[in-house]
This record gives C-alpha cells, structure tokens and sequence, in this order.
C-alpha cells in the first residue's frame, strides 16, 4: 500500500477519520462542523509559538483533533490540486522543514510585522500567506490552518483580519495567483480584510478605555485635546487623525513625558498589573512588551509585575509584543534579544523581593 492510500479508505478518496465516516460528503459536512468549534477555541485562547512549523503543527492539531488521527503531522506525501494544465505543486514533503524555517526567517526579519502601516503590512502578508500556501504541509486542512496562523500573526501585530470581507473566489484566484508568484492580487485582498485595532478603539471607545487598551494613541487625544481649547474644528480633525490611524500610522506629538507616564501607568492599572521604574530597580530584566506610549514602554515581568521604561533612554524603540531582555543603564540601556542577553543583574532588593511573590512569566 503506497504511503497516498494510507491516508484513505481502500477504493475511495475518503480520508481515514475518526468518525469512521465512509461518505465523501458526509466527512465534509463533519468536519466543518468539528474544526468550527476547534477554531472558535483557538482564536479565544491562541496557540502561542515562533511561527516555525512546530507553531503550525500545534494549530492543525487543535483545529482538527476531532476529525484526523495525524492531525498535526507533516505530510508523508506529494501534493498538487487543479486539473491538469493548469495544477498548483506545492513543496515536496522532504522539503518542508526547510521551507518552514525560510518562513520563519522572513517573519522574524521584519519584527513579527510590527510597527508598520497598512500598506507595509498587506504586502509582507501576501509575501508570508504565499510562502506557507506553496508549502501546504499537510495531507487535509491546510486552508484552516494558514488562515488561523496568519490572522494570529496578524493580531501580535496589532491588527485583524476579517475573512467576511472577501469572497471565496477572490481569496482563491488570489492564493492560485499567488502560487503563480504573483502577489499583487493577495496583497490587495489583505488590504481590504485588514483592520487596525487602535484606530477601531479610537473610533468606538471612550477615550480613558481606548487609552488604557492603546496608550500608543495618547498623542492623538493630545492633538484633540489642544484642538478643543483652541477652539478649532475638533470633529474635522478627529476625522482626519481617525484616517491616519486606519491606514496604520500613529499621529500626533507634544505629550510631555509627565503625561506618557500617567498614560502608561493607567494601561498596566487595566492590564492588573503593578508598575516598577527601570531607573530605580536598575538591572537587567526578562518579559513582553505591553503597552508603549508616546515616552515610554512597559515590560510584563511577571504575572502581576511590569517595569516602566523611557524610551528615549533604550538602545532601539520596542514594539507591543516583542518578548526581550533589557539592561537598564543612566546612560543607555541595552534591549536584547531573549536568549541572547549577558549574565543577569537581578535588579534592586525590592525587585528580588518581588520576585519571590510573583512567577516567572512564560
């Protein structure tokens, strides 16, 4: 028996499941159902990972557990679809893992695709989604799981993709265009299904609960703020700030550091967490980037511990999401790569004693 029919029942294009269901479309109708709920669960409590194959592997297992026994398993075969003439290959099984890690390389190249605009984002997400479609590193299921790995990818990046924006056939011309090395087509479909979840904050909450989600936009409210008491058109130039944020540029300047930091302290207040000074604990420190505002950034060491930083006193700027060590300095401080950082300093003695109370975040 070739490696191909061991994925289905003999004589038939049935792949084996766990339902023992024997019906093509039977299957179908079963595992739209099964994966709908797994989804529905993933994206309520997210696989996390480095977006390695390892990362795709965890998402194919949740999203199909309950419908294939090899569900997070790379492919034992060769895979191609369309009809003869006009076929789409995808990679060769022995060269997925390699395939995978270039992937994973580009990602990481451009910070996870943080701190661009709107434009910049699109076109590396076609460049990400082309990648893993002409990988397509499973026997069922690679659909689901792409959309599930990029909108996750998407969401560390500070936006959202909404599938209900594109129809089914011009996410598949654009996927086969893509196969083609065409970008041009996925660009523009993730163009139109990408929202930025800062400027949809801005638009619908109020300002201190927009604010304590997205402390990045306290330059904006500063500009209205002063509009207001100069007794400008406030409404046109909301209006005008509100297209900026939605095509994924940040807007806005003049806070003073004073401000940022009541901004900052009133996101981890929202987040549970209790705020430190970098310049009093001094050492070096491990965790994930929180919340940044127009001055400062504010790592999460712990499950209830974060540390305030200037900006203007690291080494590079930092962007939400990134998980990094940094060493503090007067003069400078160093932003590491975590891994990479030298041997630690713990800190100040109220630090280590925090440490003790609070667990090592992941």
């Amino acid at each position: 028996m070739s490696e191909q029919e061991d994925y289905t029942y003999p004589g038939t294009h049935v792949l084996k499941n766990k339902a023992d269901i024997r019906d093509l479309a039977a299957l179908q109708r079963f595992e739209r159902g099964a994966t709908a709920v797994r989804i529905q669960e993933l994206r309520e409590n997210p696989v996390r990972g480095e977006y390695d194959l390892a990362h795709l592997q965890a998402i194919h297992k949740q999203v199909f557990r309950d419908v294939y026994e090899w569900a997070g398993e790379v492919r034992k075969v060769d895979i191609a679809k369309g009809p003869a003439g006009d076929r789409t290959l995808f990679t060769f099984k022995e060269d997925i893992p390699q395939k995978a890690q270039e992937i994973q390389s580009a990602i990481k190249e451009v910070n996870y695709l943080r701190g661009m605009d709107k434009e910049q984002f699109s076109g590396k997400m076609a460049e990400v989604y082309a990648g893993v479609n002409e990988m397509h590193p499973f026997r069922e299921g690679n659909g689901r799981t792409t959309r599930e790995f990029i909108g996750q990818l998407a969401k560390d990046a500070g936006y959202q993709l909404d599938y209900s924006k594109v129809d089914k056939q011009t996410w598949n011309e654009a996927a086969k265009e893509s196969a083609r090395g065409n970008l041009e087509p996925a660009r523009e479909v993730f163009y139109e299904i990408t929202t930025v979840e800062r400027a949809v904050a801005f638009d619908k909450l109020a300002t201190r609960e927009a604010l304590a989600k997205h402390p990045e936009l306290d330059g904006a409210y500063k500009m209205l703020h002063d509009a207001h008491r100069a007794g400008q058109d406030a409404a046109y130039l909301r209006a005008e700030i509100s297209k900026e944020l939605h095509s994924g540029r940040l807007v806005g300047d003049g806070v003073t550091l004073d401000e940022s930091k009541r901004v900052i302290d009133h996101a981890a207040a929202y987040r549970g967490l209790m705020v430190r000074d970098a310049e009093r604990l001094g050492g070096q420190f491990k965790g994930e980037v929180v919340a940044v505002s127009s001055h400062h950034a504010m790592l999460q060491v712990g499950d209830m511990i974060a540390v305030r930083y200037e900006r203007a006193n690291l080494d590079r700027d930092l962007a939400v999401g990134e998980r990094v060590a940094i060493q503090y300095d007067k003069a400078r401080s160093q932003v590491y790569e975590q891994g990479k950082e030298p041997a630690r300093d713990r800190g100040g003695k109220d630090m280590q004693m925090e440490r003790e109370r609070v667990p090592t975040p992941r």
